[in-house]
């Protein structure tokens, strides 16, 4: 209970820093965007190929064993030896793909941010949250601007038209 209490302070404590820091706009209100990181990664065409070049490494691989597999037959020292080279040759892979995907997201992420704010500075929104449809951090209001960082990642420019974002509470 204490803990909670000290959490729930901690929070107001820290949420108040942070608006407090925030220039609101001219009529004192703060401007709050919000962009969907997910949607943007599972539109991103790299990372698209990326998901798919790992689903082709991972089944040839797994091929390959079973097809090892069967040529060992009943050979227990063999298939032994065939289980322990599959679990290290998988951990290996999984270790690779692990760490490519972390490369590939920081380097995403860094683009979102700076796109973020590009735009935010445009349309003159003093706060970017991240969103998710699951989870919903702005629950209404908001300018939704997954559009417009989708579309300046698509073709790499940060110049789009203001008026194709849309508040999350226009939307169905």
């Amino acid at each position: 209970m204490k803990r909670q209490r000290l959490a729930c302070l901690a929070l107001g404590l820290g949420c108040t820093l942070f608006f407090s820091s925030c220039e609101p706009q001219g009529d004192g209100r703060i401007a709050v965007g919000k962009v969907d990181t997910a949607t943007l990664l599972q539109e991103d065409p790299d990372y698209q190929s990326m998901s798919v070049e790992y689903l082709r490494d991972q089944t040839d691989m797994r091929k390959a064993f079973v097809e090892e597999m069967k040529a060992a037959g009943q050979d227990e020292t063999k298939t032994k030896a065939l289980q322990e080279k599959y679990s290290k040759t998988s951990q290996e892979f999984d270790a690779k793909w692990k760490k490519k995907t972390e490369d590939f997201l920081k380097t995403r992420h860094d683009s979102i941010q700076s796109i973020a704010g590009d735009i935010a500075k445009r349309k003159n929104i003093d706060i970017v949250l991240i969103d998710s449809k699951m989870y919903p951090t702005v629950e209404w209001g908001g300018v939704d601007m997954t559009k417009d960082m989708a579309l300046a990642m698509s073709d790499g420019s940060q110049h789009q038209p203001k008026a194709t974002s849309t508040p999350s509470g226009d939307e169905g």
